[in-house]
């Protein structure tokens, strides 16, 4: 038996309300945002860990991690802050952030 050790990588993305491409700016994104789009979530995330490795940047109000008609995680999900300083946060803190995954495998 042997331990394998892999790096997870999971990028932050903040989601706005929808503006036509006609009306867009150029790099004008919304600046006061509290939900987070999380992308390069390991299946092995739960709702709970997510939702615990964020709280620590700010008050998270929901969780959610988007799941297959299976059950399995999608590798997605959303992380809703109370306040949009607390989502603003999460992103320059948290976003390219490193998970480090432990997986017990055998031969």
């Amino acid at each position: 038996m042997y331990l394998m050790i892999e790096q997870l990588h999971f990028y932050l993305r903040h989601v706005c309300k929808f503006v036509k491409k006609t009306e867009r700016t150029a790099a004008a994104p919304c600046e006061v945002f509290t939900n987070l789009y999380v992308k390069n979530l390991d299946e092995t995330i739960t709702e709970d860990g997510l939702k615990d490795m964020f709280s620590v940047v700010g008050d998270v109000s929901s969780v959610a991690i988007m799941m297959d008609h299976e059950g399995k995680s999608k590798h997605f999900g959303f992380v809703n802050f109370k306040s949009p300083d607390d989502a603003k946060k999460a992103v320059d803190v948290m976003n390219g952030s490193v998970i480090g995954k432990l997986k017990a495998s055998s031969s």
